[in-house]
């Protein structure tokens, strides 16, 4: 397997650790040892996902690995803000893991969530119900998240679409329906934000 597809899968499991943490802080009171055994879970998966985003860095400049380095300390966590809770999201994504990982992340911010598989069935959830957002995963078999975006942007003009991807911002030719590229691994706050972003 090549660097990047390690890297990329390396992000969705990170992205699906990161998800499973937040749900079991939301469950447990402040100060609990679930808490903080929780906790510490979320800020080990952070610190992890910080060197992956290092090392997807290196590796796009070509430069050779980069040096270990002592455990970066991390910023408190932040609250989850809900000024955009509500919201009707479609979440498309090949993996059953992460699908579900991000799908409770949104919920947690208060968001109606619909789920889909594949961009064939993101497409038939699109037809069936109102969205507000759609956020898919840009490497997907049979339809990726560009031909999402494309035909999505023909059965509902005007609802933006997030692009979820192991390789940060590097997407060429995106479509205007694509409001944004969030880069995987994803926190909570990452999303919080993206969705604050697509709503504003």
């Amino acid at each position: 397997m090549e660097v990047r597809g390690i890297i990329h899968d390396l992000n969705n499991a990170l992205t699906t650790v990161l998800g499973h943490a937040e749900w079991l802080l939301s469950l447990e009171p402040e100060g609990s040892p679930r808490h903080r055994e929780a906790d510490a879970i979320r800020a080990a998966a952070e610190n992890a996902a910080r060197l992956t985003r290092d090392l997807r860095e290196w590796v796009r400049a070509g430069a050779p690995a980069p040096p270990a380095r002592a455990n970066v300390p991390l910023a408190p966590m932040e609250p989850p803000r809900l000024p955009h809770a509500g919201r009707r999201l479609l979440l498309v994504d090949d993996q059953p893991e992460v699908r579900d990982s991000l799908a409770e992340m949104l919920r947690l911010l208060g968001h109606d969530v619909t789920t889909a598989a594949n961009g064939r069935e993101g497409l038939q959830r699109l037809v069936e119900r109102p969205i507000d957002l759609i956020l898919t995963d840009f490497s997907m078999p049979d339809m990726d998240g560009l031909a999402l975006a494309m035909q999505a942007g023909r059965l509902r003009p005007g609802v933006p679409v997030l692009l979820l991807t192991g390789w940060g911002h590097e997407i060429e030719g995106r479509p205007e329906a694509i409001c944004g590229v969030l880069p995987k691994p994803v926190t909570l706050r990452d999303l919080r934000n993206a969705v604050e972003r697509a709503a504003a």
